[in-house]
């Protein structure tokens, strides 16, 4: 039986979707994923959208996905982090 390595992987991947016709044009959605693997406790995907090209007669485009769940993520941890250093500061100061 072979061993695992006790060292967690990282990988950002990017994804793309199988073409979807639509009203005369192909559109392709993209998705990048965070995956952190952790050999003896299993892992973590974070799945997010990025993109949708879009291909008609006219040529193809790009359209970006702003992901606001992620935007609010990022608010509601710095947020956490910001209260957590500034209690650490008030009871630092009551000593």
């Amino acid at each position: 039986m072979p061993l695992t390595p006790l060292l967690p992987r990282i990988a950002y991947e990017t994804h793309v979707s199988e073409p979807i016709l639509a009203a005369g044009r192909q559109l392709v959605v993209q998705s990048r994923a965070l995956r952190l693997e952790l050999p003896p406790f299993g892992g973590l995907i974070w799945n997010r959208p990025s993109a949708v090209r879009v291909r008609d007669a006219g040529g193809e485009r790009v359209l970006p996905v702003h992901d606001l769940t992620r935007l609010m993520q990022l608010a509601l941890f710095g947020g956490a982090a910001l209260a957590l250093f500034c209690l650490g500061l008030s009871r630092r100061a009551r000593r």
